[in-house]
């Protein structure tokens, strides 16, 4: 409880009109979650003339899914010019695509598969080095600020990405990227905990069931946006 408020803490500003909360435009939330394809349970509502919709598994315990990294900021707009940045930095599947060894009653062989990745310690890594980090200099906003911190929580294999780490492969962008670890048991102090990864989850079940490679591809791309309000409703929660 004492890492939680002093990291709140560390977040408030004071000017001669009161104390409020940093607007926290330098922040980048990153995280990671496992997304399922489908649910092991659906309302659907029928007319009495129409069949029930049939789906199949393997078993219900073993539904495709996929752990996704995802990485997001503030939405801005620029005051002088009126330009507006409300994108996420991206979204990135632990994930690789192989081909297929042997033909199959559902693909040839040679056509590519997507095939989970296990999420350690240097596959977390190679996705901050390799994804994440040319993904928030080529999108940071040219009147951003220049100084950037990417905001995650404490899991092990997070602790293998230092700031020496990033700061190493800054030198001729002009930026500078630390990190910093989020209280424990606060998940609601980063913004896809608390609200975003549930929306996106949500979001996808609307959507058709497809394979697997083609429901990764549409995951990543209709997972860009960062809505604002949410970004209000995590500043309220400093104030309990």
């Amino acid at each position: 409880m004492r890492a939680r408020a002093d990291f709140v803490r560390s977040l408030l500003v004071s000017t001669p009109a009161g104390t409020h909360v940093a607007p926290m435009f330098d922040r980048v939330h990153i995280d990671e979650k496992w997304f399922v394809v489908n649910k092991t349970k659906r309302r659907v509502y029928l007319t009495p003339t129409e069949p029930n919709p049939q789906r199949h598994a393997q078993h219900k315990s073993h539904l495709p899914k996929l752990m996704f990294l995802c990485a997001i900021t503030r939405p801005r707009v620029d005051p002088a010019t009126g330009a507006s940045f409300d994108r996420g930095i991206g979204i990135w599947p632990f994930a690789e695509e192989i081909p297929a060894y042997r033909s199959s009653s559902n693909r040839q062989a040679g056509t590519l598969e997507t095939k989970p990745l296990p999420a350690n310690k240097e596959t977390y890594k190679a996705m901050i080095m390799t994804e994440v980090v040319p993904a928030v200099v080529s999108k940071w906003p040219a009147w951003g600020g220049r100084h950037i911190v990417l905001q995650r929580d404490n899991a092990n294999p997070h602790r293998v990405v230092t700031s020496a780490d990033l700061t190493a492969t800054m030198v001729t962008t002009g930026l500078s990227i630390m990190v910093e670890c989020q209280p424990p048991q606060s998940p609601d102090l980063n913004m896809l905990d608390l609200g975003f990864f549930s929306a996106l989850q949500s979001e996808q079940f609307k959507r058709k069931r497809a394979a697997l490679t083609s429901w990764c591809r549409g995951f990543v791309r209709h997972s860009t946006i960062s809505p604002a309000r949410r970004w209000i409703t995590r500043s309220s929660l400093y104030n309990t």
